[in-house]
């Protein structure tokens, strides 16, 4: 650059170091989207060896994928919230969210882990949440289903509140495919939302070249 750039430009060239940029296929909801980190990554460059990552440990703590205390889970989930909060003060336009949209779970009498963080996100910086409900009774995870399944999920949720010129956050556990976003997102701009982020705990790896150059990022 032929100018000294302002230093809260170098604050947050440095912050998107620290996050992992998704790249957002379906294009036309989400304005953007970030993750923490990966779920899982290679134990060094060039295997195929995968291991889960620290925020990996603390969704399946929430989830319940291991034996743990109370005490381990609330405090699990209070971690992923204070990393997913400081993402949305220090981002440039995720600070601007004036409604956290949490994707609900595959099975309406259980809550899903996003609308668990979600709410004591909202909490935390005093940003109220908008309920997201899911049209159909039950549906499979985003990783089990057919491209035409997928594809379906962009008309799967129903939002009942106006979001009229907001900037709106939508909050899940784990990035897959990206289609549930994308509905969720597809939903928050029919309701009139002017822009539509998206912030996940964890990001799945798609491809090897993801491993590898996420491992090399974070060195």
């Amino acid at each position: 650059m032929d100018f000294e750039p302002d230093s809260s430009l170098n604050e947050f060239m440095d912050f998107l170091r620290e996050v992992l940029v998704i790249n957002i296929e379906q294009k036309g909801h989400l304005d953007a989207a970030v993750a923490l980190d990966f779920y899982q990554r290679s134990v060094r460059e060039g295997s195929s060896e995968l291991v889960h990552t620290e925020t990996a440990d603390l969704i399946r703590l929430i989830k319940g994928y291991a034996a743990a205390r109370r005490a381990e889970v609330d405090h699990a989930g209070l971690r992923l919230c204070r990393s997913l909060s400081d993402v949305v003060v220090r981002h440039e336009w995720f600070n601007e969210a004036t409604r956290i949209l949490p994707v609900p779970g595959h099975a309406r009498d259980k809550p899903s882990v996003s609308v668990m963080i979600g709410t004591l996100l909202s909490q935390e910086l005093g940003i109220p949440l908008t309920t997201v409900e899911s049209r159909s009774e039950g549906r499979k995870p985003a990783k089990k289903m057919t491209d035409r399944e997928r594809a379906a999920l962009l008309h799967e949720f129903r939002i009942d509140e106006d979001l009229e010129g907001r900037t709106v956050l939508v909050l899940d556990d784990i990035y897959h495919t990206g289609y549930t976003m994308a509905g969720v997102a597809y939903e928050a701009k029919r309701s009139g939302a002017k822009m539509v982020l998206g912030l996940a705990a964890a990001r799945n790896i798609r491809r090897q070249a993801d491993s590898d150059h996420w491992t090399a990022r974070k060195r």
